[in-house]
């Protein structure tokens, strides 16, 4: 059952086979090399710019809609799809996390934090990187971090602007587990009540979840605690990022305030 953008069965990957295969999202195979690349600057929200011509063909071809003054992908399957084609020759690791928080830690040493600091996806109030640069990188070192027999389901719900399904599933045998990003704490007790009773994600029935908040700070060394620790308080399944303004320093808190990775 397709609900609301995700797929959420146990033949979650053979529906989603089937959805590709169509002529409406297989037409991403005729974008080159090149215009992929183009087009990721448009997905992390970026101004077209000298991408005008491809975000004209995107739009011709579907794969784009305009909202406003944004370009978003026309489905979250053609999302789910483009993720894919990105990320799709990357070597996979060879053992599989145990658990849900040593999975993120592993993510977190992973991620390619010299991309976020060249990406062009930022806001353009606060120069902060947008979420959705922060799930494209992600998901690369998600997909990095666990071997070929894991599911990794990349719907990236805030990108169009649904609370119904959740960012990320890991889906491998009894393992089901479901990761939400979040910027700057940004509606955090909402997304924290998406996961309780009666949330729109409980019914998912995952076998454990998190939530990870990427919080920009003036220095590593001089860490908000005291807010942080509350916010800890309210959800043990969450886990704080820092980065300053370079992206030159990253800390990552556990929800023991632990510290899990720095650089």
């Amino acid at each position: 059952m397709l609900q609301s953008g995700s797929l959420y069965q146990a033949n979650d990957n053979e529906l989603f086979e089937s959805l590709i295969s169509t002529r409406a999202v297989w037409i991403l195979k005729t974008l080159s090399t090149e215009e992929l690349d183009r087009l990721e600057r448009i997905a992390y929200g970026a101004n077209p710019g000298s991408d005008d011509s491809i975000v004209e063909q995107c739009l011709q071809k579907g794969i784009l809609v305009q909202s406003e003054q944004r370009y978003l992908f026309s489905s979250p399957v053609m999302w789910r799809f483009f993720v894919k084609m990105r990320v799709g020759h990357i070597v996979r690791a060879l053992d599989a996390p145990k658990t849900l928080p040593e999975m993120v830690a592993r993510v977190m040493r992973s991620i390619d934090y010299n991309s976020i600091r060249q990406t062009l996806g930022r806001s353009l109030s606060s120069d902060i990187p947008l979420e959705r640069t922060w799930q494209m990188e992600f998901y690369k070192a998600a997909y990095r971090c666990i071997p070929s027999t894991f599911v990794t389901s990349a719907d990236v719900g805030a990108l169009f602007g649904s609370s119904g399904f959740v960012d990320f599933t890991i889906h491998g045998g009894d393992i089901f587990w479901g990761i939400e990003l979040l910027r700057e704490a940004s509606n955090l007790v909402e997304h924290i009540e998406r996961f309780s009773p009666g949330g729109s994600y409980f019914s998912l029935k995952l076998s454990d979840f998190c939530l990870i908040d990427f919080r920009r700070v003036v220095s590593i060394d001089h860490v908000a605690m005291e807010r942080i620790a509350a916010d800890m308080r309210d959800c043990d399944k969450l886990f704080v990022v820092c980065y300053d303004a370079r992206v030159a320093g990253v800390v990552v808190f556990n929800s023991a305030m632990d510290v899990v990775y720095r650089i």
